[in-house]
């Protein structure tokens, strides 16, 4: 196994050639705390030109650790020192950090669930699409290229999302066609008062925000047993977010041809949307794996 610094998003990254596939390293959404193995084939003649890739996402069991453990409101982060001097009740929060560990034990479950509701609903599979075209022309998601860009927003948390209007739509499943799922999921967006309430799976009503919870995250939509937040990662983008989704609705309503104003051109570059734009220089394999560093300086030193 090589290990070279020309990973694809600029993240150093190891290679290893398998019989007509490549396999790297890199990272799930550009994020440097979310590594993952991509295999890509390497005979485009078998492939048929096609640009497709395998990601292996790494997880652990759900019952590994009580989920109450993992609440927002727990410190999890904390060092020899401080366990020492200062009680674990004195320490604040890593509500940020809790979710990304809870993220990877409920992965599998978040796919069942998914898959479920993709074999319930015929319509969800091109509502997904949709929503994923609407998000990448609102700057909201961007394509793969060879600049990383973090995005808060996922593909994911839009197919989750773009479930949970269909489960909680008052039409038949089978009625449902696909731009009608797509409105029904803006409306969501739209409608919901993020800063006062919380939504969760399968339930249509949203519900008031506790003290606890409004401090921990400025958006909430909770899996089916309120445990994980989907959209813990959006914070302060989520007003961004919803009044793209209110436009689009009125957009959708009032003109005769809205596909242009909701579905057109595609913007590949931050620089474009925002006014400020940070470039960071990429990240060592000791940023995925803290102690590995510790242990390369004591073998250095």
């Amino acid at each position: 196994c090589s290990t070279g610094a020309g990973g694809r998003g600029g993240s150093r990254s190891s290679s290893l050639r398998l019989i007509g596939m490549e396999a790297r390293l890199s990272h799930m959404h550009s994020d440097p705390y979310r590594p993952c193995v991509v295999l890509r084939p390497t005979d485009k003649n078998e492939s048929d030109g096609l640009q497709w890739v395998v990601r292996l996402l790494p997880a652990y069991q759900a019952d590994l650790f009580p989920p109450s453990k993992l609440a927002p409101d727990r410190n999890l982060v904390r060092s020899v020192a401080t366990r020492s001097s200062v009680g674990t009740s004195m320490l604040p929060p890593t509500a940020h950090y809790n979710s990304c560990i809870l993220e990877d034990a409920r992965m599998r479950l978040h796919l069942d669930l998914l898959h479920r509701a993709l074999q319930r609903i015929p319509a969800l599979k091109d509502a997904i699409l949709l929503l994923k075209r609407w998000a990448s022309t609102k700057s909201f998601l961007f394509p793969v290229s060879g600049t990383a860009v973090y995005n808060p927003l996922n593909g994911f948390c839009l197919s989750i999302l773009a479930a949970h209007a269909g489960q909680t739509s008052s039409v038949a499943p089978s009625q449902t066609s696909p731009l009608q799922l797509f409105k029904l999921a803006l409306s969501v967006l739209a409608s919901t008062d993020w800063t006062n309430q919380k939504l969760t799976f399968g339930k249509a009503a949203g519900t008031p925000l506790t003290t606890e919870e409004t401090q921990a995250y400025k958006a909430h939509f909770y899996d089916t047993d309120g445990f994980f937040n989907f959209f813990w990662r959006l914070g302060p983008f989520i007003d961004d977010i919803r009044w793209e989704a209110q436009r689009s609705l009125h957009v959708l309503d009032a003109e005769s041809d809205p596909y242009e104003a909701v579905f057109g051109q595609q913007i590949s570059s931050p620089s474009l949307v925002w006014d400020l734009a940070v470039r960071t220089p990429p990240l060592g394999q000791s940023a995925l794996c803290p102690a590995k560093a510790t242990d390369q300086k004591r073998y250095t030193s």
